[in-house]
C-alpha cells in the first residue's frame, strides 16, 4: 500500500496536468460545460497527489494513512474521494509541515519565500499563518462540492444547446487560456515563476498590513 500511495503521488500529478490541459482546449473550443467538469478534477487530482506525497491515501470510502514505519493504516471515517480529500487537506494545512513545505516550494528567483522574509521572522511569524489560509482558499471547490454539486452535475450529465445555456465570449475564453499559459510559463530561477512573484507579493503586502495596521496600498 505505501508503494502504491506513493507512485500515485506522480500519477495524480500527471493526470492532473492532463486534465488541466484538456479543460484549456474545451475554453478554446467554446465548450464551458466540460471546462467545469475538467479543471475540478484537475484540481481533485493536484489535492490527491499532495496528500499521497504526504502518506495520505485517499481511495473510494476506504482510506488510509502510511505511518512512520511504513505500514499502512485504514482511518475510521467513511467518506466519498471528494469529501476525504477536502477533509484532509483542511488538517494537514493546520500541520507546522504544511507551512514548511508552502516556503521551501514558493521560490521566487530562485529563492525560497521564507529567505525572502527572514528579518521579519521568517516561516513561523509570516509565511505559515498565509500558507494555511490559501490552501483553503485554493482548495474551495473541493470544500464547496456538496453544496455545488447540482451545478456540477449540469455541466457532467445535462445536454447542451438549450435556450439560456451558459457562453463565453471567444475573447475572454483567449484571455483566461493565455493568463494560464503565461502563469505557467518556467523561467531559469523557478518552474512557476510568476506565480511565485504573485504570492510574494501577496505575502509582503499581508505582512505590511499586520504589522502596520493599515493596507498596504493605503
Amino acid at each position: 500500500m505505501a508503494e502504491y500511495i506513493a507512485a500515485s503521488a506522480i500519477l495524480h500529478c500527471a493526470d492532473g496536468w492532463s486534465y488541466l490541459g484538456r479543460a484549456i482546449s474545451c475554453l478554446l473550443k467554446g465548450d464551458p460545460h466540460r471546462v467545469v467538469h475538467l479543471a475540478y478534477y484537475a484540481e481533485l487530482r493536484a489535492a490527491l497527489s499532495l496528500l499521497a506525497c504526504e502518506g495520505i491515501g485517499v481511495f473510494v470510502r476506504r482510506h488510509c494513512i502510511i505511518n512512520g514505519s511504513g505500514t499502512a493504516r485504514i482511518l475510521p471515517a467513511q467518506m466519498q474521494t471528494h469529501a476525504a480529500a477536502w477533509s484532509y487537506l483542511k488538517y494537514w494545512s493546520t500541520l507546522r509541515r504544511s507551512g514548511d513545505l508552502f516556503s521551501s516550494v514558493i521560490a521566487p528567483s530562485g529563492v525560497p519565500l521564507s529567505s525572502w522574509f527572514e528579518s521579519v521572522g521568517g516561516a513561523d511569524a509570516v509565511v505559515r499563518p498565509k500558507a494555511k489560509q490559501w490552501f483553503g482558499q485554493w482548495s474551495m471547490d473541493l470544500s464547496l462540492f456538496a453544496e455545488d454539486r447540482d451545478a456540477r452535475n449540469e455541466s457532467s450529465y445535462r445536454p447542451d444547446g438549450i435556450p439560456g445555456s451558459w457562453y463565453i465570449s471567444p475573447t475572454d475564453a483567449l484571455s483566461l487560456a493565455t493568463g494560464l499559459w503565461e502563469a505557467c510559463d518556467p523561467t531559469s530561477g523557478s518552474l512557476f515563476d510568476g506565480i511565485d512573484r504573485h504570492i510574494l507579493r501577496m505575502t509582503t503586502e499581508s505582512s505590511f498590513t499586520g504589522t502596520h495596521g493599515v493596507p498596504s496600498h493605503a
